[in-house]
């Protein structure tokens, strides 16, 4: 049986043992339409803290808030004999809450009218989280069992709406309202996978490489802060004595035309090492080939080429093309 045909074929497959037959025989790679479900990728900050997530903000890759909350990422832990990374959303007060990814339209096509199923590792203290998933109307999944231990949560669904809006999976509190929680409660999520299919398969792992590359599609971070280590300099070419053009390319193509996100000190070095205070603009920012960067050194400089980079840990930059 080829590879397309086992895929084709797994919505009828109602045993575990014949999926983990395809999953071994390698029939099933690339199914996971989640990206960055392990929480390898996080391009923005390392989490390795509890850190404050503002309602409506992207946290570790893909992952975005529906209501605001603490996030902490823990690396490198085994769960169900599995070593993998995981999330900690908690609460330092009485609010709501909504953990989500939100999957493009050019991925989520593939579900419509199929029988889908939904899983992940989840560990908490408050009965009110559960699955949701919000495609211009609601569809509510199983709550999870609230004892503190790790648990695998799965819920299947034939997913047919007629012209969904969106493809939301959710983790919350969300039944046609929002109870609130109360401080010290969380919830502990890992490998989340969303495949077509009546049954869970085994979480796929990608390559941190792979999964990378699908989170760059949305978001690149070329040079950051807090603490996190990106590339800091590109190459830019003197158009007249005081301006200076350079192109910073991506690494992969993105979703759509990113919006620029900059801010902190520059600094322009000549051939001679000479180096200039630099007000960074940017005049292009295209899906396929990059940004074009204008730069103005403040001083006149006879060089034709420059090495521009971030000053310190203070010059940050970032194309933002998420959903």
């Amino acid at each position: 049986m080829t590879k397309a045909r086992d895929l084709a074929d797994l919505g009828n497959k109602t045993s575990l043992d014949e999926i983990n037959d395809a999953y071994d025989a390698g029939a099933l790679s690339n199914r996971n339409l989640i990206i960055n479900g392990n929480f390898a990728v996080t391009q923005r900050a390392d989490y390795s803290s509890s850190t404050s997530v503002a309602s409506g903000a992207y946290s570790v890759d893909r992952w975005k808030a529906n209501d605001p909350f603490n996030l902490q990422r823990f690396t490198g832990q085994v769960i169900d004999g599995i070593r993998t990374n995981y999330v900690k959303v908690s609460y330092n007060g009485t609010q709501t809450m909504g953990f989500m990814q939100l999957i493009e339209d050019k991925n989520y096509e593939v579900l419509r009218g199929q029988t889908i199923t939904i899983s992940a590792y989840v560990r908490t203290n408050q009965p009110l989280f559960g699955f949701r998933l919000y495609d211009g109307g609601q569809n509510y999944g199983p709550r999870f069992v609230a004892d503190g231990n790790w648990h695998r949560a799965t819920w299947t669904l034939t997913w047919s709406p007629s012209s969904p809006s969106y493809f939301q999976m959710m983790f919350d509190t969300y039944q046609g309202s929002f109870p609130t929680i109360g401080s010290g409660d969380y919830m502990d999520i890992a490998m989340v996978q969303v495949e077509l299919g009546k049954v869970a398969t085994p979480f796929e792992h990608r390559s941190y490489g792979e999964e990378l590359a699908k989170c760059q599609r949305y978001y690149y971070a070329f040079q950051v802060l807090n603490g996190l280590t990106g590339q800091n300099s590109f190459l830019a070419a003197a158009y007249s004595a005081n301006t200076l053009y350079g192109v910073i390319d991506y690494p992969v193509q993105m979703r759509s035309n990113p919006s620029v996100l900059s801010g902190g000190t520059w600094h322009a070095r000549n051939g001679n090492n000479n180096s200039f205070t630099l007000n960074l603009d940017f005049q292009k920012s295209g899906r396929n080939n990059g940004t074009v960067a204008q730069g103005s050194v403040g001083s006149s400089s006879t060089s034709d080429a420059f090495w521009v980079e971030s000053q310190g840990s203070t010059g940050y930059l970032a194309f933002d093309a998420e959903l």
